[in-house]
Protein backbone atom coordinates (compact mmCIF):
# COMPACT_ATOMS: atom_id res chain seq x y z
CA UNK A 1 0.00 0.00 0.00
CA UNK A 2 1.57 3.25 -0.60
CA UNK A 3 1.68 6.47 1.72
CA UNK A 4 -1.39 8.90 0.93
CA UNK A 5 -0.36 12.37 -0.39
CA UNK A 6 -1.64 16.04 -0.78
CA UNK A 7 -4.07 15.92 -3.89
CA UNK A 8 -3.37 19.35 -4.82
CA UNK A 9 -6.14 21.23 -4.03
CA UNK A 10 -6.35 20.64 -0.55
CA UNK A 11 -3.65 20.07 2.35
CA UNK A 12 -5.34 17.18 3.10
CA UNK A 13 -3.99 13.72 2.85
CA UNK A 14 -7.00 12.82 0.42
CA UNK A 15 -5.54 10.95 -2.62
CA UNK A 16 -7.20 12.71 -5.10
CA UNK A 17 -10.26 10.87 -4.96
CA UNK A 18 -12.56 12.13 -2.56
CA UNK A 19 -11.68 15.71 -1.84
CA UNK A 20 -14.59 18.05 -1.60
CA UNK A 21 -12.70 21.30 -0.54
CA UNK A 22 -14.12 24.14 -2.98
CA UNK A 23 -11.12 27.13 -3.47
CA UNK A 24 -12.15 30.04 -5.10
CA UNK A 25 -9.45 32.40 -6.82
CA UNK A 26 -11.19 34.88 -5.11
CA UNK A 27 -11.82 33.23 -1.94
CA UNK A 28 -8.49 31.48 -1.74
CA UNK A 29 -7.36 33.74 1.05
CA UNK A 30 -9.07 33.16 4.76
CA UNK A 31 -9.52 37.08 5.51
CA UNK A 32 -11.42 37.47 2.64
CA UNK A 33 -13.56 35.38 3.48
CA UNK A 34 -13.73 36.16 7.45
CA UNK A 35 -14.00 39.66 6.11
CA UNK A 36 -17.57 38.83 3.45
CA UNK A 37 -18.75 37.01 6.46
CA UNK A 38 -18.24 40.13 8.76
CA UNK A 39 -19.79 42.01 6.06
CA UNK A 40 -23.03 40.25 5.90
CA UNK A 41 -23.47 40.02 9.42
CA UNK A 42 -23.15 43.43 9.44
CA UNK A 43 -25.96 44.16 6.76
CA UNK A 44 -27.72 41.18 8.56
CA UNK A 45 -27.80 43.57 11.69
CA UNK A 46 -28.98 46.90 10.05
CA UNK A 47 -31.41 45.27 8.38
CA UNK A 48 -32.98 43.83 11.29
CA UNK A 49 -32.83 47.26 13.01
CA UNK A 50 -34.28 49.05 10.25
CA UNK A 51 -37.48 46.45 10.20
CA UNK A 52 -37.94 46.91 13.98
CA UNK A 53 -37.48 50.81 13.99
CA UNK A 54 -40.24 50.72 11.26
CA UNK A 55 -42.20 48.13 13.20
CA UNK A 56 -42.61 50.49 16.06
CA UNK A 57 -43.31 53.45 14.19
CA UNK A 58 -47.20 53.50 13.56
CA UNK A 59 -47.90 54.50 9.82
CA UNK A 60 -50.89 57.12 8.82
CA UNK A 61 -53.44 55.53 6.63
CA UNK A 62 -53.23 55.77 2.89
CA UNK A 63 -53.79 59.04 2.05
CA UNK A 64 -54.02 60.62 5.22
CA UNK A 65 -51.65 63.18 4.20
CA UNK A 66 -53.59 64.18 1.03
CA UNK A 67 -56.41 64.63 3.51
CA UNK A 68 -54.75 66.95 6.22
CA UNK A 69 -53.34 69.29 3.56
CA UNK A 70 -57.06 69.90 2.17
CA UNK A 71 -58.43 70.20 5.22
CA UNK A 72 -56.20 73.01 5.87
CA UNK A 73 -56.46 76.03 4.93
CA UNK A 74 -54.43 77.61 2.23
CA UNK A 75 -52.03 80.10 2.54
CA UNK A 76 -52.59 83.35 0.71
CA UNK A 77 -50.15 84.39 -1.67
CA UNK A 78 -49.41 88.30 -1.60
CA UNK A 79 -47.58 90.24 -4.17
CA UNK A 80 -44.47 93.08 -2.84
CA UNK A 81 -45.76 96.42 -3.28
CA UNK A 82 -42.45 97.85 -4.77
CA UNK A 83 -40.88 94.65 -6.88
CA UNK A 84 -43.79 92.69 -7.72
CA UNK A 85 -42.16 89.40 -5.69
CA UNK A 86 -45.26 86.32 -4.99
CA UNK A 87 -44.38 86.03 -0.90
CA UNK A 88 -46.53 84.25 1.40
CA UNK A 89 -48.59 86.13 3.55
CA UNK A 90 -46.73 84.85 6.82
CA UNK A 91 -42.86 85.27 5.21
CA UNK A 92 -43.87 89.57 3.81
CA UNK A 93 -44.12 92.49 5.59
CA UNK A 94 -47.36 94.20 6.43
CA UNK A 95 -47.15 98.32 6.55
CA UNK A 96 -50.39 99.74 6.13
CA UNK A 97 -52.19 98.56 3.38
CA UNK A 98 -49.24 97.66 1.30
CA UNK A 99 -47.66 94.25 1.67
CA UNK A 100 -43.73 93.89 1.06
CA UNK A 101 -41.12 91.02 0.68
CA UNK A 102 -38.94 92.27 3.06
CA UNK A 103 -38.00 94.37 5.75
CA UNK A 104 -35.87 96.53 3.50
CA UNK A 105 -38.62 96.90 0.59
CA UNK A 106 -41.23 97.81 3.40
CA UNK A 107 -38.31 100.53 4.49
CA UNK A 108 -38.24 102.06 1.40
CA UNK A 109 -34.60 100.74 0.31
CA UNK A 110 -33.13 98.61 -2.42
CA UNK A 111 -34.60 98.09 -5.73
Amino acid sequence: MRPARACGRCSAACGGGACYTFRSPFLARPHVSKLLVFLLVLFAIYWGRRLLRQAKTPRPPRGAARQASQAGEAERILSCARCGLLVPESEGVQRGEAFYCCDEHARGGGG
